[in-house]
């Protein structure tokens, strides 16, 4: 009967509480090289405030992006992440489908509509998003001008989930708990 009690207060720990550890920022990197061996590249990285949007899916709410490499042009930089989605909508140019949405799962780790980031200093809008396993399309819209980046690359996308700190000291002191209550019983 002990050993029942004891396997039901660690499956409630198990069930219940860790599935609440959630992300409140999420890190990006990634490297690609130009469909078609002409020697462009693009490398970037994201630092992203989410929110858990079901399982192994965020929604990106806030951050920055920035891009490099001589795929990119002029439009390399840093961009600030426009706060949309997570349905799919319009950018605010029109020029781009977007929902700010991040898999740390899949491949792509972005979806069709990507990730919307805008330079405020010239009104470029910058979209990142998921074409297939292992390929991004990274596309720039420039008031006036129109599409002044179109890339698509294969390559690699790493994902950095960073746990909320609040939801691991919660489990953390549920286990310890757990932990201390079959001392005391074994004692």
């Amino acid at each position: 009967m002990m050993f029942r009690n004891q396997f039901m207060a660690f499956a409630f720990v198990g069930v219940v509480l860790i599935p609440q550890v959630r992300a409140t920022q999420i890190d990006l990197s990634f490297h690609l090289a130009e469909i078609g061996n002409t020697g462009h590249v693009v490398d970037g990285s994201a630092s992203l405030s989410v929110t858990a949007f079901g399982v192994d899916a965020y929604h990106a709410t806030g951050g920055s992006v920035t891009v490099n490499g001589n795929g990119i042009g002029a439009d390399r930089g840093s961009y600030d992440l426009l706060p949309v989605g997570p349905s799919w909508m319009l950018s605010p140019t029109g020029a781009f489908l977007v929902d700010n949405m991040v898999y740390t799962v899949l491949d792509p780790h972005l979806d069709y509509a990507g990730l919307l980031g805008f330079h405020a200093s010239n009104g470029v809008e910058l979209n990142i998003w998921g074409v297939s396993p292992g390929v991004y399309s990274v596309y720039a819209w420039t008031p006036g001008s129109g599409y002044s980046t179109t890339f698509t690359g294969s390559g690699s996308m790493s994902v950095n989930v960073i746990p909320d700190g609040g939801s691991s000291l919660v489990l953390l002191c549920s286990a310890l708990g757990g932990l201390a209550l079959l001392k005391r019983r074994n004692s």
